[in-house]
């Protein structure tokens, strides 16, 4: 332990002012390392990843040297670094590396918080232990702990309870440097490396997939490139460059480690992660394991056996990428041969103009309308539009802002307004494309820093914004207004946040737009979600009830996306949703479970002015009710606000004692007890045992 610790601090003092004291850490571990190597050795392999970050420093460049090339300068039986790396470490180690406090806080985020309040818990995570430079050094320690420590159990891992893939992507968008990014990924990839199919272990092998599969064409980046495109360089680059000598079982290692993952069913094929590689990657891939490029039996295990239908679920190995073929525009997003994506029998030849995709069979469906599992990427969507569609969506992926929004522009004039263009049985393929195309622009939305009325009005100057302004000004019967409807309400399934960017826009032009201050401020938002549910064929169902929760889960997303925005969207949707807000547990969770003390004390402000009414007399027994299913600090900023209203009624405290147990609910017996205290109820003698 003092070596792994010595050697983590001469990365501390990497500094040239700390010159000194790290030319004295490095002497200390030299000589531990020399003269007590076999006892050291039991440290197992990450001894030996600790010493890569440091291998390249003058005075351990010899030592590493001796490791690698001339293990007999060592009193190492035989071996030398492949043999060395055999030796597994121990669990507790891996706890020893960050200390007491890291530690419980980790078990806690992964065990304890739910994903509405995440972001709280991170902001507070990165305050306390990644806000200095310093701070980078123990990512990687942090990373190798969650992947052979924490282990969760099937009932978290079935929740919505923060997963550790999830975790590690949180860790690894706070890398400050390339080099402190690189040990990362070593310590994320440091089990596939070295699988070697004895005495396995799927938690080991868990997080790095996961990882892969859920950020394959999505548009988080790190230190401005693409997270899956490094993730994918660098497992090429290590596979090859690991360790030379034993390149081919490095390269082994990987493939059994995601053989095994396949067959644990950890993920139902690796096939997806392939088909999402960028053309400018696929080079080294396929440099780095040309299994998956040709017929070999290795590839064949990485697919679904399960799954005999659809594209690349044959069991065959994934075909080399063709040669990108151009339609009209620049395409470099999207390098895909777009002549073999659909059947040429099925293919009906139709002039440009007479419909947005190309014609598709019909495939009928039973009761709820179904997806596939296997949905087409964005280049097989593109590949797919009408050619006059084709440079509007490139425009919109690769243009400066103004031309993003010029090309929405141009496609709502064609598709939108122009009826002939437009198709119901186009309108999911088309939606998908459009969706993805603009999803990186709001991956990062977020209310201005400077909240001023210039401020604001740039905030809704972007593509998905002009489709609302079109909804907000047509009339309510207009056929351009269904169409533009319909289009949001398909893409829902790839853009979930649509009805929180549309409540603030809707926000935007109520307060902003003084001709629009006597329209009714929802009803566009209303007719969103019976567009959904009539694409969901849901609309047998209580009408009300699904309004309160779509609006509720609007108000959900607004928290996600930025917890900035709680207040101004939560104070806009009581005064001017009432029926659907007022009173409703599922909103005032949504509302609670994504603020801090500073929204708490605004919205406290707010109720206690008489500008924001929550909770009424008549009906906040409701909300009182199903508190106790929520978390502490939810409970406690629920009822500083609830008591902030004032009520004039007491049944509220009858109808927490029907669902209160003593034990099991201490934040509600803290409130009965407060309220029975000076009231006529102090006559009952509440027994606890």
């Amino acid at each position: 332990m003092a070596v792994l610790t010595f050697i983590q601090l001469i990365q501390y003092h990497s500094p040239l002012q700390f010159s000194v004291i790290k030319d004295k850490e490095m002497d200390f571990c030299l000589d531990l390392l020399r003269t007590r190597f076999v006892d050291l050795s039991l440290a197992g392999r990450e001894l030996t990843r600790s010493l890569m970050a440091v291998c390249k420093m003058p005075k351990m460049k010899e030592f590493w040297n001796d490791l690698v090339n001339n293990p007999k300068n060592l009193p190492l039986t035989a071996g030398g670094l492949p043999q060395f790396l055999l030796s597994k470490s121990p669990r507790w180690l891996f706890a020893h590396r960050i200390s007491t406090e890291l530690e419980v806080k980790v078990n806690f985020m992964l065990s304890k918080v739910r994903a509405p309040v995440v972001n709280r818990y991170s902001d507070i995570f990165i305050k306390q232990y990644l806000s200095t430079p310093e701070s980078e050094l123990i990512l990687p320690e942090l990373i190798r702990f969650v992947i052979r420590a924490v282990h969760p159990s099937n009932e978290i891992l079935g929740s919505d309870v923060l997963q550790r893939w999830n975790f590690i992507l949180f860790l690894l968008q706070n890398c400050k440097t390339s080099q402190g990014l690189n040990n990362c990924m070593l310590a994320l990839f440091y089990d596939w490396i070295l699988f070697d199919g004895v005495e396995n272990n799927i938690m080991n092998i868990e997080p790095a997939t996961l990882l892969l599969m859920n950020v394959r064409g999505n548009s988080i980046r790190v230190l401005g490139k693409p997270l899956f495109v490094t993730l994918i360089d660098y497992l090429c680059k290590i596979a090859l460059e690991f360790h030379p000598p034993t390149q081919v079982k490095t390269r082994k290692s990987v493939l059994d480690a995601i053989q095994y993952a396949v067959e644990k069913r950890v993920i139902p094929s690796f096939i997806p992660i392939l088909e999402a590689v960028p053309e400018e990657a696929r080079t080294a891939l396929r440099k780095a394991f040309p299994e998956f490029f040709g017929e070999d039996p290795t590839a064949q295990r990485l697919v679904d056996r399960t799954n005999t239908n659809g594209a690349n679920g044959n069991g065959k190995p994934l075909p080399p990428s063709p040669a990108p073929q151009k339609p009209s525009g620049d395409l470099d997003e999207f390098p895909m041969d777009t002549s073999s994506l659909s059947d040429p029998d099925e293919e009906v030849a139709l002039p440009a103009k007479a419909s947005v995709a190309k014609r598709r069979p019909k495939t009928p469906t039973l009761g709820k309308r179904s997806r596939s599992s296997e949905q087409p990427s964005l280049a097989q969507c593109v590949g797919m539009m009408a050619p006059s569609l084709q440079p509007l969506f490139v425009e919109m992926a690769e243009g400066t802002d103004d031309e993003k929004c010029q090309a929405m522009e141009n496609f709502v004039m064609e598709v939108i307004n122009e009826g002939q263009n437009y198709d119901m049985d186009d309108c999911e393929l088309l939606a998908r494309t459009l969706a993805l195309t603009i999803k990186p622009i709001y991956d990062r939305f977020a209310l201005p820093e400077n909240l001023t009325d210039e401020s604001f009005e740039d905030s809704v100057q972007s593509p998905l914004f002009i489709l609302f302004r079109r909804v907000w000004e047509e009339s309510e019967d207009s056929p351009q207004r269904h169409r533009a409807l319909n289009l949001l309400a398909e893409m829902t399934e790839c853009l979930p946040d649509i009805g929180f960017y549309l409540v603030y826009y809707v926000l935007f032009r109520k307060t902003k737009v003084i001709q629009d201050e006597d329209r009714d401020a929802l009803a566009d938002l209303e007719a969103l979600c019976f567009a959904v549910r009539r694409k969901n064929q849901t609309t047998d169902e209580d009408a009300q009830t699904q309004y309160e929760e779509f609006v509720a889960n609007c108000m959900d997303r607004c928290g996600r996306q930025d917890h900035r925005m709680v207040v101004h969207i939560a104070k806009f949707l009581y005064r001017e949703a009432p029926r659907v807000t007022k009173d409703s547990p599922l909103f005032a969770h949504a509302v609670i479970s994504h603020i801090d003390a500073w929204e708490l004390r605004a919205l406290w402000n707010l109720v206690l002015q008489r500008r924001l009414v929550m909770f009424s007399d008549k009906a906040c027994a409701n909300v009182v009710r199903e508190t106790v299913k929520w978390e502490t600090i939810e409970q406690t900023f629920f009822w500083k606000l609830f008591h902030a209203h004032e009520l004039k009624t007491d049944s509220w405290i009858i109808e927490l004692l029907k669902v209160v147990d003593f034990k099991k609910h201490p934040e509600a017996a803290i409130q009965v007890f407060e309220s029975l205290k000076d009231t006529m109820y102090v006559e009952f003698n509440v027994r606890i045992s």
